[in-house]
């Protein structure tokens, strides 16, 4: 069995309001905030490539929420088959021009 080397990822938005639209949504009704799922993958190039595609696809929403309040926040989770976690200063530019967090963890397990 493979492991992946970024084992979650997703987007936050939190402080919204509202029902979100899908693919969007909110873990629990109590909760004040969506999430996107980005999903597992084994290389960090595979994940930008595909999350900044994703935050494309939704520049507009994104701009909404965030003009609402929102605060975003891309979280990703990688393991020791990722020796390195390099992000490219072209990824890390579309995070900045969306107004988006990162926030990054290490599993051991």
């Amino acid at each position: 069995m493979t492991t992946s080397a970024i084992t979650n990822s997703l987007l936050r938005l939190d402080g919204a309001t509202g029902v979100p639209p899908l693919p969007f949504e909110r873990p629990n009704d109590k909760m004040d905030f969506f999430v996107l799922e980005l999903g597992l993958h084994d290389d960090v190039g595979s994940w930008c490539a595909l999350t900044a595609e994703i935050l494309s696809s939704h520049a507009e929403f994104l701009r909404q929420m965030r003009a609402a309040g929102a605060v975003l926040t891309v979280f990703v989770e990688f393991t020791s088959a990722l020796p390195v976690f390099r992000l490219d200063t072209s990824f890390l530019r579309v995070l900045a021009d969306a107004g988006i967090s990162l926030e990054c963890s290490y599993d051991a397990a």
